[in-house]
């Protein structure tokens, strides 16, 4: 099955001192299990280097409805890896 996934952002008391949202992160094989269940899901980098995010999703679950939400809300450039048969 396929999906687009849903970002939870919550406040922690710390947020109207600082006006920070802060975001909980899922352990690395909660996300290697989401892909593999067809979920897009984000990777973000450091907030020490460029503090950036990808979207990822399995080309097998890429819809229409997939891509558009990549580019509404991403911004950003959409890339296919593809094998060598391809």
């Amino acid at each position: 099955m396929c999906e687009i996934f849903c970002l939870m952002v919550y406040h922690d008391s710390s947020t109207h001192k600082t006006g920070k949202l802060t975001m909980a992160f899922d352990r690395i094989e909660d996300i290697i299990e989401d892909y593999r269940q067809g979920k897009m899901v984000l990777l973000v980098d450091d907030e020490d280097r460029e503090n950036e995010g990808d979207l990822l999703l399995a080309a097998d679950c890429c819809s229409p409805q997939a891509i558009s939400f990549m580019a509404r809300e991403a911004r950003g450039l959409i890339c296919l890896t593809l094998t060598d048969e391809h």
